[in-house]
């Protein structure tokens, strides 16, 4: 994945959250913050096996 791409992401998922009140009612999680928490995670693994 690109580097440019997950600020991309993050901004993305702050908007869809603060713009959709009514998912947070939702018993499910958004899958879209779920996935990029996923691929924070992946990327700072990437990270720190870089370093």
């Amino acid at each position: 994945m690109e580097p440019e791409q997950a600020p991309t992401n993050k901004v993305k998922a702050k908007i869809m959250l603060g713009n959709g009140p009514h998912e947070v009612k939702s018993p499910k999680p958004n899958p879209v913050v779920v996935t990029t928490e996923m691929m924070l995670k992946n990327d700072n693994r990437s990270e720190s096996i870089n370093e």
